[in-house]
């Protein structure tokens, strides 16, 4: 009789579990994450999520907010996962991040063409300058050791971060790859911005799992899935 308890126990609750909708967030991030007209969101992290969730039998939402208010909801607890960030010492102390990693960011300074700057990957070189960079973004170790030496000014996104290094009003810029190859395939920046080398730091983009959350079983899940799917 206790057996037949437990069965029907460990039923209900694998049940529950199957009926419960999971709610992953995120950031706009071309090609990785980036909504449609009619909201739909779309790009690489939102098509994996989906297929790994079709593997795992499972309901998951997206949603997008602001980088910076993505990361506030996940340090409350208020999601289950957010999609694609870049893995910090900060950002582990509310994330539980994914064993593997689905996509890999080159973080390059960005310059005038006709600028002299020199960037041979000492940041006491830079002493002096304006430094644009996106608020919010996970820069590199090596990059926030050396952050409080810097003159940095903070915006909202990329293009802003364009406009302002076309403007003279910063002498350099920090992007990451993909993003800037977008804008570097205007013919207006084409002929105006340059990247610099070597890189400041090569960012790999996880999936993170709310640390608030009882969600070390559905973790090891959905992995699990990944792994399936990648053989």
């Amino acid at each position: 009789m206790r057996f037949l308890s437990v069965i029907i126990i460990s039923g209900f609750l694998s049940f529950s579990s199957m009926g419960r909708t999971y709610e992953f967030i995120g950031s706009y991030f071309p090609e990785i994450l980036e909504a449609q007209s009619n909201g739909k969101v779309i790009g690489l992290g939102a098509d994996l999520t989906h297929r790994i969730a079709r593997e795992m039998d499972v309901d998951i939402n997206i949603t997008l907010y602001p980088l910076k208010r993505a990361h506030l909801i996940m340090q409350r607890g208020q999601a289950d996962a957010i999609i694609g960030p870049y893995k910090s010492k900060n950002r582990e102390a509310y994330l539980d991040f994914s064993n593997f990693h689905f996509y890999e960011d080159e973080i390059l300074f960005y310059g005038l063409k006709k600028s002299q700057i020199n960037w041979k990957g000492d940041f006491s070189k830079l002493r002096g300058l304006k430094i644009g960079a996106i608020r919010g973004w996970s820069l590199g170790e090596d990059f926030n050791k050396n952050s409080q030496k810097l003159d940095i000014i903070y915006l909202n996104n990329i293009d802003q971060l364009f406009t302002m290094l076309k403007l003279k009003r910063i002498d350099i810029a920090i992007a990451h790859n993909r993003e800037a190859f977008r804008l570097l395939s205007l013919n207006e920046n084409k002929a105006k911005i340059k990247s610099l080398t070597p890189r400041i730091t090569l960012n790999k983009g996880y999936f993170g799992f709310s640390k608030k959350k009882e969600l070390k079983e559905f973790k090891e899940r959905f992995e699990a899935a990944y792994k399936k799917m990648t053989k």
